[in-house]
């Protein structure tokens, strides 16, 4: 289902039709600016899901009721959309993305494995605080490490008997919170995690030895680099979806998004 709402900018006074695919995420942002003086209208969606509606929020725009807009705007939070125009020169855009994209998927479990993709990632931000929480006990080396560990976790993977144990535990939260969503082929091939465990312990210690006289490529930089990413990621992933930056769906070769 499409929804239509209109909006009108703070500044000069146009007016933009905003083309909402309606999908199954309970929200995601809208990332729009003016066509005419160029100003961040940027807002997001909220999509009831168990009681159906729609709830708008626009940065330096106010709602109107239907009028003759200016520019339009397509808006979706899992589909490719069409780039925002002049309102008149896209008034032939009818189908919606949803039909669109649908006939251009790549294998014909691309849609739900992009769904499953995203439902992990959403996953991921609601537990985010709490994650980060523990990656940063963690990386101080606090005695209340394990005690938040478990507050989170449970099972055989979380058990934190010895230090090999915690840090399982800390990995697990990047193979559950991220890989999986991201790059299951991480997990599903096994080559680079089997050809590190050839190493025997002389040769790991050398390469540790060697990462950490390279200023740059100490491990706890390296690490800490890497969680810096997964926090930055989390704060924009909705975005990159939007903007079609991260390509989460697989089309066919040769067929380019607008």
């Amino acid at each position: 289902m499409v929804f239509n709402t209109f909006i009108k900018c703070q500044v000069c006074g146009s007016i933009t039709r905003v083309r909402l695919q309606v999908g199954w995420q309970e929200e995601h942002p809208i990332v729009v600016a003016c066509g005419k003086c160029g100003t961040s209208l940027s807002g997001s969606v909220k999509i009831g899901q168990n009681r159906p509606g729609l709830k708008f929020s626009f940065d330096n725009a106010d709602e109107i009721p239907d009028a003759e807009a200016d520019y339009m705007v397509e808006c979706s939070g899992e589909f490719p959309t069409v780039k925002q125009g002049k309102a008149a020169e896209l008034e032939e855009v009818v189908i919606t993305p949803f039909i669109r994209y649908m006939n251009r998927m790549k294998t014909d479990d691309s849609y739900e494995q992009f769904g499953k993709a995203v439902s992990q990632l959403n996953a991921t931000e609601k537990k985010w605080k709490s994650y980060k929480r523990i990656i940063d006990l963690f990386r101080n080396n606090s005695e209340y490490l394990v005690q938040e560990i478990q507050k989170e976790f449970s099972g055989q993977y979380f058990q934190c008997r010895d230090e090999s144990e915690v840090l399982r535990a800390i990995h697990m939260i990047e193979v559950h919170g991220f890989y999986s969503a991201l790059k299951k082929d991480i997990l599903d091939n096994l080559s680079f995690s089997a050809g590190i465990m050839k190493l025997d312990s002389v040769q790991l210690k050398s390469l540790v030895d060697f990462l950490n006289s390279h200023d740059g490529y100490h491990l706890e930089e390296l690490q800490d680099l890497i969680y810096k990413v997964y926090d930055d990621f989390i704060k924009i992933y909705q975005r990159l979806i939007h903007h079609k930056t991260v390509v989460c769906i697989p089309f066919e070769r040769n067929q380019l998004c607008p």
